[in-house]
Order: C-alpha cells, then sequence, then structure tokens
C-alpha cells in the first residue's frame, strides 16, 4: 500500500514524534510511505531524511488560502492509495480535493485525518466551521485522546461510526540511565539553579490545553523546589501570560 501523510508544519513536538513513529511502523509493515510538509517550520525535515523517510517539501504555502497548493496536492496524491493528514490545515486543502474526486476531476485516494488536539476551536471559534465543512469530507477520524473525539461527535456533529480513538503514546528509546546525581548536577549548572532542593521539569508545548498556569500555581506550594517550564510557544498571548 502507497501512504501519503501531509501535514502543514514539522517543527519538534508531540505531533512530529508520532508522525515519525507512525510511517517508521508502516514502513516496517512493508508499505510505501512518504511525507509531505509545506509550511514555514520544517526544523526536522533532516531529521526524518536521516531516517531513511522521503520528505517531499518543494512547495512552501503562501500567506492566506493558497489555491497553488490545492494544484500541488492534487499533482502529488496521485498514485497513492491512502492520504493521511495531521490537524485542521491540511484537511482545509484536501476537503475541496475529495469534493473535486466525487465531480470526476482527477483521482483522489481514502482520505484518513487525525486530530492531535481541538485548542484551535477555543482560540478561534471559527474554525469548528471548518472542521464541520472539510473534514467532515475524510473517510475517517482519528483523535489521539477522547476529550479529542468527544469534541467531533458532540460540538461538531460527526457521526460516530467515523471517529476512532488512539491514544497518543510516545515510546520512550531504552538507554542506559546516567548517574541520577551527575545528571541533576548537570542539570542544575545548564540552567543556573541555586537551590538546593528538588528540580522538577515539565516538557510541553505551551498553550492553554495543556494547562501549565495550573501547574505553575502548584509549583508555589513547593517554594524549596525549583520548577523548569520548557517548550515552543503554541499560543504567544498565553506563553506571555
Amino acid at each position: 500500500m502507497k501512504i501519503l501523510h501531509v501535514t502543514q508544519l514539522l517543527g519538534v513536538g508531540g505531533l512530529e514524534r508520532l508522525i515519525q513513529g507512525l510511517i517508521q511502523q508502516q514502513l516496517k509493515s512493508g508499505h510505501q510511505v512518504a511525507l509531505l510538509v509545506y509550511g514555514d517550520d520544517q526544523t526536522w525535515v533532516p531529521h526524518f531524511r536521516s531516517l531513511g523517510i522521503e520528505v517531499i517539501n518543494e512547495y512552501q504555502k503562501k500567506s492566506g488560502y493558497d489555491r497553488g497548493l490545492l494544484r500541488h496536492l492534487v499533482q502529488k496524491t496521485q498514485g497513492y492509495d491512502v492520504v493521511h493528514s495531521h490537524d485542521l490545515n491540511p484537511a482545509m486543502y484536501l476537503g475541496p480535493l475529495r469534493a473535486g474526486a466525487a465531480l470526476g476531476l482527477f483521482r483522489f485516494p481514502r482520505w484518513v485525518h487525525t486530530a492531535h488536539g481541538m485548542d484551535h476551536i477555543t482560540r478561534r471559534p471559527v474554525t469548528a466551521w471548518y472542521e464541520r465543512l472539510f473534514t467532515r469530507m475524510s473517510d475517517a477520524v482519528i483523535g489521539v485522546a477522547s476529550h479529542v473525539c468527544e469534541t467531533y461527535r458532540a460540538k461538531l456533529w460527526f457521526r460516530r461510526s467515523k471517529i476512532h480513538q488512539i491514544d497518543n503514546g510516545i515510546a520512550l528509546e531504552a538507554r542506559p540511565r546516567p548517574d541520577r546525581d551527575a545528571r541533576l548536577r548537570k542539570l542544575k549548572e545548564l540552567f543556573a539553579v541555586t537551590a538546593a532542593g528538588p528540580v522538577w521539569i515539565c516538557v510541553s508545548r505551551v498553550v492553554r490545553l495543556k494547562d501549565q498556569g495550573l501547574i505553575l500555581s502548584a509549583a508555589r506550594e513547593f517554594p524549596a523546589s525549583t520548577f523548569l517550564l520548557a517548550g515552543p510557544s503554541g499560543d504567544e498571548a498565553y506563553w506571555q501570560e
């Protein structure tokens, strides 16, 4: 089977690790797999290629709704059995392609869509209508957690039979663990931590959905400890807050 994954961004985060693991498992199963990325953040393209994964990235999306990207996707999806989109932006382009295929304008493969989160609906309520209009055209929708699936069912009015839950879990590579005290000394040196108490770390994209504000409130109850919050900003206003 020939499978094409489509994502807007390929930065450093949980979505990227999930796509990587999924593609590697599909390759091990004997499928032909490629990854198409078209956004401006392509930090992990060299990493994916170093793993032997084919990455298609010659087209970069223009600002706004880019009709040129529609033409690019029509061309690149030909010959594949399944196209697998990740998050809303690709669905906003694959949806019209599905409609064009229904009119007999060109061939379009089966379409699986995975939603890695629903924070965009909270930040921009209009995106709920984009989900209803575009993502609904897919053959199957996968949510990586129960709240994602429930949002599609209860708030976006998707058929229950179309929604599938596959919990998001990233397996850690097996490796010898270094000495705990040596790790702590290195960590304190790296981040200039002078407190003698425990050091707590939270690593995740900073968005309201992950509620780092709650974690910070809890951290204040332990003044003898040092708390490090590490991660890129997925919501600039929330990050500043």
